[in-house]
């Protein structure tokens, strides 16, 4: 294989493993605390957490927010996230349009009170 090729494969598997600039609308579950937050970080949609950020980023964007409650011990919850939640198709969807935030229960009870 000669230099230039070796060189210009080198730099498309950069950019492939930086992710660029979609990188900052990735699943931030991985940085979570919770267990219930943290197994969703491998999740096709592009979890953040709730807060303020998330927020401005939904009015900032126009975008609704996908809102979605849950807790390590629900039955359904997991179904949900092998069903829907890792589907490339309804991700896909879920991230083009809407701002995903996903909430951990049993750590905010009044949000779902």
């Amino acid at each position: 294989m000669n230099a230039p090729r070796l060189s210009c494969i080198s730099i498309i598997l950069a950019l492939f493993l930086y992710g660029g600039p979609a990188a900052a609308s990735s699943n931030q579950m991985s940085q979570q605390s919770s267990p219930y937050l943290q197994l969703h970080a491998s999740d096709l949609v592009h979890w953040r957490p709730w807060g303020d950020d998330a927020l401005k980023e939904a009015q900032a964007s126009g975008k609704p927010v996908f809102l979605s409650i849950g807790y390590l011990s629900c039955h359904w919850c997991h179904v949900m996230r092998r069903e829907s939640f890792m589907d490339v198709a309804t991700a896909s969807l879920i991230n083009a349009h809407f701002i995903p935030i996903l909430i951990n229960r049993e750590e905010m009870p009044s949000l779902d009170s």
